[in-house]
């Protein structure tokens, strides 16, 4: 069972072209109703990671480019601590931040606690250095908030749809820019936003044939 066709690819790499795979992407479940947007003003923005504390994840990336942003930010940071060195590398590039600046280390999480958490925040990010599917990413979408990732995942096109950004982790202009629009985007554009996220989420659902793919699997 390969989830997508680099996995098969993968998969045929490994063990010949003989071997017996098929592909049926991830199954996320089911989307629930719209469950609303967040109260949004000018200048502040509230984010969350969501992620293994591991340098895959990338997150070291988003806390060098937070101190270049103007506004209130917070950010909230959830995930198992897989690397010691490396949380306490972030931990390192969080001591100097001024006041304008919060961010919270939250360890792990239950996962039935996540969806209330991803609904605190304004935008979900993951400046990841690749993913096969995603399903912090999904979850962030499901619930109505947008995500600002790299283009290291299979959700692309955000921008278009209105769900968020997908950007290349050499472009890191392109990653301020779309940070300091998010902290200024009023009520009306933010809600937008949200809208878009959900529905993307939903559309992936409806539209990707996945229990016929399950079914023939």
């Amino acid at each position: 069972h390969a989830t997508d066709e680099q996995e098969w690819l993968d998969i045929q790499a490994n063990f010949g072209s003989r071997v017996k795979a098929r592909v049926a992407g991830n199954f996320p479940g089911r989307v629930g109703p719209y469950p609303g947007s967040l109260s949004k003003t000018p200048g502040t923005l509230s984010l969350i990671f969501v992620g293994r504390l591991h340098p895959i994840k990338n997150l070291d990336f988003l806390l060098r480019l937070l101190p270049g942003i103007s506004g209130e930010l917070s950010l909230t940071i959830v995930g198992s601590e897989e690397d010691a060195a490396y949380v306490h590398r972030c931990q390192q590039l969080t001591r100097e931040w001024p006041d304008r600046l919060q961010v919270h280390f939250e360890g792990e999480i239950p996962p039935d606690k996540l969806p209330a958490m991803l609904r605190q925040a304004h935008i979900f990010v993951l400046p990841t250095r690749g993913e096969n599917f995603g399903h912090a990413i999904f979850e962030a979408l499901q619930q109505g908030r947008p995500v600002l990732i790299s283009d290291q995942t299979p959700w692309k096109g955000l921008q278009a749809s209105g769900a968020g950004w997908d950007l290349s982790l050499e472009d890191q202009k392109a990653w301020i820019v779309a940070l300091q629009q998010a902290v200024d985007a009023d009520q009306s554009a933010y809600d937008q936003w949200s809208a878009g996220a959900w529905q993307r989420a939903h559309d992936f659902v409806q539209n990707s044939n996945l229990k016929q793919a399950y079914l023939k699997l």
